[in-house]
């Protein structure tokens, strides 16, 4: 059977497969956004930003650089895609299950331009805060063995839900779908440390924000 009569023979489910999916990445992503806030709430001094209408969870130590103005932090964790744009797939349920080209997983990035204390024409403190983080990966082995990679100028740790341990566990037990979710998180409070000396290191590098 081709694409086209598979289409054709599942009209009727297709009709409500749109309603269906955006409540089921609403549940879903909700539910990870509130377990890792949880999980964020558990280390010792640290803060964490749930407010899923605007954006995906926030976290990170507080001793980390803050613009004291404004309460901004601008060396943070993150949950997010690796798309360039929101608008090149329909839902991060898809990205975290694999059903698209892009990846979900936790990110850690820094304001570059605060960071490196550059600004004016012709500076590029994002530039020059990448060749730095990747000169620093470099030393760290052990992030790169705990799955973490460059993208850009941030570090990326990729978390894959499992499509049938999802749809079984779908809609009342989908903790037992988050195994994946928490191996994540157990990474990254072990690589913590690591990246937390990046900080470190940035701050003796390019002055203390």
């Amino acid at each position: 059977m081709t694409l086209h009569q598979l289409i054709i023979n599942n009209l009727a489910i297709l009709e409500k497969a749109p309603e269906v999916a955006a409540e089921i990445d609403d549940k879903v992503m909700r539910a990870i956004d509130t377990r890792v806030a949880k999980w964020a709430s558990r280390q010792t001094d640290w803060w964490e930003k749930e407010d899923y209408e605007k954006n995906f969870c926030q976290f990170g130590p507080k001793n980390w650089p803050i613009n004291q103005e404004e309460n901004v932090y601008k060396a943070l964790y993150c949950l997010g895609h690796t798309a360039e744009n929101d608008d090149e797939f329909q839902y991060n349920v898809s990205a975290l299950c694999g059903a698209v080209p892009f990846e979900f997983g936790i990110w850690f990035g820094v304001d570059a331009t605060w960071i490196t204390r550059l600004v004016g024409r012709g500076t590029r403190p994002k530039g020059v805060w990448q060749k730095f983080l990747a000169s620093q990966l470099l030393q760290r082995p052990s992030l790169h063995n705990a799955g973490f990679r460059l993208i850009h100028g941030d570090l990326f740790l990729p978390v894959h839900l499992l499509v049938n341990d999802l749809a079984n566990a779908y809609p009342d037990a989908l903790d037992d779908a988050f195994v994946p979710l928490d191996e994540a998180l157990s990474k990254l409070e072990i690589a913590h440390s690591e990246i937390d000396a990046i900080v470190s290191a940035a701050a003796d590098e390019f002055g203390r924000s």
